[in-house]
């Protein structure tokens, strides 16, 4: 096991850039200890085509809530033709 705590670690890893995977820092990953070593494991990674969770990115430009905003007007605009698919949508 490493010395180093984990948090510590995903903390110290990610104090001057992004993940180059995910766009997140050190809240957005989990520290697996493999081999003696801490490695660091995406919570949200990119997709196959590379495109970034657009919540980490937007956590990354600092513009979370207004994402969120703009998923609610969308679900609301779907709400109002199809109230079912809106529904299931907002319990994902």
């Amino acid at each position: 096991m490493p010395l180093e705590p984990a948090d510590e670690w995903l903390t110290r890893l990610f104090e001057d850039e992004y993940c180059g995977e995910c766009g997140g820092d050190a809240p957005h990953h989990t520290a697996i200890p493999f081999m003696g070593n801490w490695f660091a494991r995406c919570d949200y990674p990119s997709d196959v085509d590379g495109n970034q969770h657009p919540i980490i990115a937007a956590f990354r430009e600092e513009r979370a809530a207004e994402v969120v905003a703009e998923r609610e007007a969308r679900l609301d605009r779907i709400a109002a033709v199809y109230p079912e698919a809106a529904a299931e949508a907002r319990r994902i």
